[in-house]
C-alpha cells in the first residue's frame, strides 16, 4: 500500500516486483517516475474493501503478520505473493477463460492499449496511461490496431 497509493480516482505505482531466475527482485519502474491510471469508483471501492480485509488478517495473525506495503500479499503471512504463485493462478485463469496457452500477463496490456487505440483514444493519453516515455513505444504497443482497421475496411 506504501508502493501503490488508491486514492479516488487515480492509483499512482512507484515500484514494480518480478523475478530473476530464482531470486525476486525489486525496483523503481523503468522511468523512475510516478505512474498513474484513471480507476473507476466500483474498481476503488474493491481495493478499500480488500485493504480492509487485508488489515484484519493482520490483526488475525498478530506478529507472523509481515506488514510490507504490498497491496496483493499472501493472506496468512502478508509476505508478497511469489511469483511462481501468480503464474500458477495466470495458468488456471487461461484455462478456465479458453485463452491461448501462451499468452502473457503482460499481453493484457498490449490489448487494453490496442482496445484503447482501436477506440479513438489519442496516442498522449495512452502513452500518460501506459507510463512509456516515447511517442514511438505506444505505436510498437499499438502499430497492428492499423492493421484491424484495414481487415474491418476489407471485411
Amino acid at each position: 500500500w506504501k508502493k501503490e497509493t488508491i486514492s479516488g480516482p487515480l492509483s499512482r505505482k512507484a515500484a514494480t516486483r518480478g523475478r530473476l531466475g530464482n531470486a525476486h527482485i525489486e525496483g523503481k519502474t523503468k522511468t523512475r517516475k510516478l505512474r498513474h491510471a484513471p480507476l473507476p469508483p466500483d474498481l476503488v471501492e474493491m481495493f478499500r474493501a480488500h485493504r480492509t480485509a487485508q488489515m484484519r488478517a493482520a490483526l488475525a495473525h498478530g506478529w507472523r503478520w509481515s506488514a510490507q506495503g504490498y497491496v496483493f500479499v499472501d493472506d496468512r503471512t502478508g509476505e508478497p505473493i511469489a511469483v511462481d504463485h501468480i503464474r500458477y493462478r495466470w495458468s488456471r485463469i487461461k484455462r478456465a477463460a479458453k485463452l491461448p496457452s501462451k499468452m502473457t500477463v503482460h499481453d493484457n496490456r498490449v490489448t487494453a492499449l490496442t482496445i484503447l487505440a482501436l477506440d479513438g483514444v489519442p496516442a498522449s493519453v495512452r502513452k500518460l496511461l501506459s507510463g512509456h516515455s516515447t511517442a514511438k513505444m505506444d505505436e510498437l504497443y499499438t502499430s497492428h490496431a492499423a492493421l484491424e482497421d484495414v481487415r474491418r475496411a476489407v471485411g
